[in-house]
């Protein structure tokens, strides 16, 4: 949920703190109260519209939500939570509508911009997807989300000077987050700078989506070249089946290089 600009009831903030720490069921009761003293207390009833949403409860949810857009049409919030109500429940149109409105209300947001795009890129509307994913950065450099939804525009789109560039400023901002590091080494990979991207590749293993193995497995040594009497090597498959067949013909010069 985006926080309104206004100061809001005590009734409401309760219930958004409460909704913003999980505690959906008091938080629901907290904004219920609120209306009860408020009837037409726009957070409160934004509250209960994107604890519907949480839910899937989208009819409910939109039904409060249109009601916060009644009450404040000049809210780029309201227009912002609908969107991604809508968004959600499989109305592009209306999503569309609502976060273009948003945008026009508060064209500084690297959140509305970001969410549009990633509307664009569910529609496979890749270029419009890119053009949103890049304002989103234009307006805050600092936004991560974007610039991993780019990652992912780019390698379909082809960009692959793109994509590497990308991810040598992300490195530069973010210099301990994998993420980066890997999209980089495939980035790498696709211009042939082979040597680079193998240098940098090892980062997958410090993602929160590791591979299988160092999952199911952590704490693996990986092996050195160093003596293997009395020892095993374990080769593992995780890329995808043209990956594999491909390193499988690195078998026969790993096995020439067991000692």
């Amino acid at each position: 949920m985006i926080k309104q600009q206004h100061k809001p009831t005590q009734g409401a903030a309760q219930a958004a703190k409460l909704f913003q720490s999980g505690q959906f069921i008091a938080a629901e009761a907290a904004a219920r109260n609120a209306l009860g003293i408020k009837p037409s207390d726009a957070d409160a009833l934004a509250i209960l519209g994107l604890i519907d949403a949480q839910a899937g409860r989208f009819d409910s949810a939109l039904k409060h939500l249109s009601r916060v857009i009644e009450l404040s049409p000049k809210s780029a919030d309201a227009h912002f939570n609908i969107a991604c109500v809508f968004q959600r429940a499989g109305n592009a149109n209306l999503a569309e509508k609502h976060y273009l409105e948003a945008i026009r209300l508060k064209p500084a947001s690297a959140a509305f911009r970001n969410n549009l795009g990633s509307l664009y890129q569910e529609q496979r509307n890749f270029v419009l997807a890119k053009k949103y994913f890049e304002s989103a950065l234009s307006a805050d450099p600092a936004h991560e989300k974007s610039v991993s939804n780019l990652y992912s525009i780019y390698r379909l789109l082809g960009a692959t000077e793109d994509l590497e560039k990308l991810t040598q400023v992300a490195i530069a901002r973010w210099p301990t987050h994998a993420l980066h590091y890997i999209a980089r080494a495939e980035a790498l990979f696709f211009l042939g700078r082979f040597q680079e991207g193998w240098e940098l590749y090892p980062w997958r293993f410090k993602s929160a989506d590791k591979p299988a193995l160092a999952r199911t497995q952590p704490g693996l040594v990986e092996w050195s070249g160093e003596n293997l009497i009395d020892k095993s090597v374990l080769l593992w498959t995780e890329q995808g089946p043209g990956d594999e067949l491909m390193f499988a013909t690195a078998l026969p010069d790993i096995k020439r290089n067991i000692k």
